[in-house]
């Protein structure tokens, strides 16, 4: 899965599921029960389940991250309903504590950079980033593939200038939490620990 969020204002009690970037205008929707397929051609890119509540239990409006178990009854759900579709449990955060491991020019740009930043796991994504403070060294906050925004905003793989960009270095700002850093990237003390999960 790439994206959920739990809408229990606007769209009452409706569970939304993104499994791949689209446009809308591409899509093609199935409804059976409470629960709509989307697709794009003939990919599933997510599904809407309503009524999500008699199926799992969620408190909170907003981005949602499902354990195992709910995935599983919501898989449950949409083989009853008649649906060949199968979700993947993700537990693996979305937001963490990077470290910008390099940092070089974008050759098609005089502002990106393109940074090969250290997340959970070891792993090191690609980010070009915009922000004219980031720098080689620096302790950071990184939205991976699946974040979900405070503005909504999904974050999706993709390519800027031709090359590839894997998340997001983020902003206090985008993160809507105070900061004495006004302009740029928020760049962290050394109390936070590379790879954990960024709380905000």
């Amino acid at each position: 899965m790439i994206a959920t969020s739990y809408n229990n204002k606007g769209l009452t009690d409706t569970l939304i599921i993104t499994l791949a970037q689209s446009d809308v205008a591409d899509q093609t929707f199935k409804r059976k029960g409470n629960i709509t397929e989307i697709k794009r051609k003939d990919q599933v890119v997510g599904y809407n389940i309503f009524q999500v509540s008699e199926l799992i239990d969620l408190s909170e409006s907003g981005p949602v991250q499902l354990t195992a178990d709910q995935v599983d009854r919501l898989n449950s759900a949409i083989q009853v309903a008649g649906f060949d579709g199968r979700l993947e449990a993700d537990t693996s955060p979305k937001f963490v504590v990077g470290y910008v491991k390099e940092c070089k020019p974008h050759e098609d740009s005089d502002h990106l950079s393109i940074t090969q930043v250290e997340v959970d796991g070891g792993d090191v994504l690609q980010i070009v980033c915009g922000a004219s403070n980031i720098a080689q060294d620096q302790t950071v906050v990184v939205a991976k593939p699946g974040a979900i925004m405070p503005d909504g905003m999904v974050i999706y793989p993709g390519e800027l200038r031709g090359v590839e960009s894997l998340g997001m270095i983020c902003s206090a700002r985008e993160l809507g939490i105070e900061s004495n850093q006004k302009k740029g990237i928020l760049v962290l003390d050394d109390e936070y620990e590379v790879g954990q999960a960024f709380q905000f």
